[in-house]
């Protein structure tokens, strides 16, 4: 979201949090990634980039994102965003306005789909 004035009604879509849990597969100790619902948060959704790169004799699309939200701490970069059925890996989280006085009223959150962490 660019530095304009923001309200609540721009938050149109709906984005389920996803966080780890790291389990035994059974096979040596060696764990496989579970991904839990956490919170379901609104959005506003931003398409920044699409690309298709070559990975591993593979084409892959990717898609870039930044979804804006009211501020909240509970939201950590190795979670992931579930938007529309498609997982968004979080690459980073800031507060656009940190230096003003509209600082912890919004959190952008810049992901990826796509992509393989």
């Amino acid at each position: 979201m660019s530095k304009q004035k923001k309200c609540s009604r721009q938050l149109r879509d709906r984005v389920q949090v996803q966080r780890p849990d790291r389990q035994d597969d059974g096979y040596g100790g060696q764990t496989n990634d579970v991904w839990n619902d956490t919170v379901v948060i609104w959005c506003q959704v931003e398409e920044k980039t699409g690309d298709e790169k070559f990975q591993q004799h593979d084409l892959r699309s990717e898609y870039k994102a930044v979804f804006t939200t009211h501020y909240r701490e509970d939201i950590e970069e190795t979670d992931r965003l579930m938007l529309d059925g498609e997982a968004f890996n979080i690459r980073s989280i800031k507060d656009p306005y940190r230096h003003s006085s509209e600082r912890r009223r919004w959190i952008e959150i810049e992901a990826e789909r796509g992509v393989v962490d």
